[in-house]
């Protein structure tokens, strides 16, 4: 948690500093897929990494590596020598150890949380993740006004550092497959055994392609915030900080209420059901004025109310990918995962910054919910992704089956 801290208030420096410095839309877009490209192209390999070697070591190396980063970019700073080919390869880099921890995490809740209480873990995570998330750009955004950029930075330095203290005295479980001294092993193999994985389970992939399908249509809203702040809005860094707070306070309750809720049964279904509710509240934002006192409150307030529902969202997604994965196969299989919700991603920010230019960021927004909702709803209903849930609830009884069947010692 202190090590998102840090990285959030990087994020909310770096991409308001490149949303003022050049207020075009088609950069902003391609600074989004810089930092996301690496995820992309890596998490094949950090999936199946995860499943071999030392999951303690690829977090400490990831983190450093990120902060190695965020010094380059407090000296650049300091020099006043931050430029467009420097923030790119900042960003990168970053997204390479982004990608690294974040597949890393995600393999190492269900091997430390016993299956009953993964739900309410995954909620008690977002809980921290919401509230990091509200305090980094809140705190970044009032800190701005006084403090310069490399100034601000330096928070994620000491963040770091008070990460790896108890990160070293942590005992992270080893799963089966951990590669032994002197092993080897075939990535192709396994990655090709997290596909088959992923085939095996009735609904699973309509289940991803409608996922792909949302990701696509959500990327342009997240991409183009900054500038529907600043640009269309007239805002200033205060007010994006505050649109921001907003919106992880959103997450943030959400969160709370997953951490005490097990989540519904069904969670294929409470899934698309979030889905329905975030694009629609969504698509209002083209109808705040620009031209009112208070309109980053109502943009705030929109967005807090379109992402309430999203923690439900995301832990009935993960837990079920959580559950119906062998543990032993997690990192690999859930990097296929990734791959297939994420591959068009960077397809999305592009044409959300080229589209951008040309047509008001508000139109934008409204589009591509008003897209998500009709072609998540096709999917949902004329395919068989809602299969899914009938594949969890067999898992889960064979597992309570196999509890049961264990000896008492």
């Amino acid at each position: 948690m202190f090590s998102r801290l840090g990285s959030t208030i990087v994020q909310f420096v770096l991409v308001l500093w490149i949303a003022i410095e050049t207020q075009s839309e088609l950069i902003l877009g391609l600074a989004s897929i810089a930092a996301f490209g690496p995820f992309l192209i890596l998490a094949p390999i950090a999936g199946v990494l995860v499943d071999r070697i030392n999951r303690k070591a690829i977090i400490i190396i990831a983190d450093a590596s990120i902060a190695i980063t965020t010094l380059a970019a407090i000296y650049l700073f300091y020099a006043d020598s931050m430029s467009l080919l420097w923030y790119f390869f900042i960003i990168i880099i970053r997204g390479i150890g982004n990608g690294f921890h974040f597949t890393t995490l995600n393999a190492l809740m269900p091997t430390m949380v016993p299956q009953k209480h993964l739900s309410r873990m995954n909620g008690i995570n977002y809980i921290a993740t919401g509230a990091i998330n509200v305090i980094g750009p809140a705190v970044a955004g009032g800190l701005l006004t006084v403090w310069r950029e490399a100034d601000l930075l330096w928070i994620d330095i000491v963040t770091f550092v008070i990460a790896m203290v108890p990160l070293i005295f942590i005992s992270i479980p080893k799963v089966a497959t951990t590669l032994k001294k002197g092993a080897k092993f075939s990535f192709f193999a396994d990655f090709k055994d997290g596909i088959n994985t992923i085939l095996n389970i009735k609904g699973m992939i309509p289940f991803l392609v409608m996922f792909m399908a949302i990701t696509f249509f959500v990327t342009p809203i997240s991409t183009l915030l900054p500038l529907f702040v600043t640009k269309t809005h007239a805002g200033l860094k205060t007010d994006y900080a505050i649109v921001i707070a907003f919106l992880q306070a959103g997450m943030l309750i959400g969160g709370i209420v997953m951490s005490f809720f097990k989540g519904f049964k069904k969670k294929g279904l409470s899934s698309y059901i979030a889905i329905v509710w975030t694009f629609s509240i969504i698509s209002t934002l083209i109808l705040v004025p620009t031209d009112i006192e208070g309109r980053f409150w109502i943009i705030g307030g929109i967005l807090f109310i379109s992402v309430i529902v999203l923690p439900l969202l995301n832990v009935s997604m993960m837990t079920v990918f959580q559950t119906i994965v062998p543990k032993e196969s997690l990192g690999r299989t859930m990097s296929v995962i990734g791959v297939f919700t994420t591959s068009i991603t960077p397809i999305a920010m592009l044409l959300a910054g080229i589209i951008g230019e040309y047509v008001p960021i508000g139109w934008v927004f409204l589009g591509t919910s008003v897209l998500g909702l009709m072609i998540s709803s096709a999917i949902w209903f004329l395919t068989k992704a809602p299969q899914i849930d009938q594949s969890t609830s067999e898992i889960l009884e064979k597992q309570e089956q196999m509890a049961e069947e264990q000896p008492v010692i």
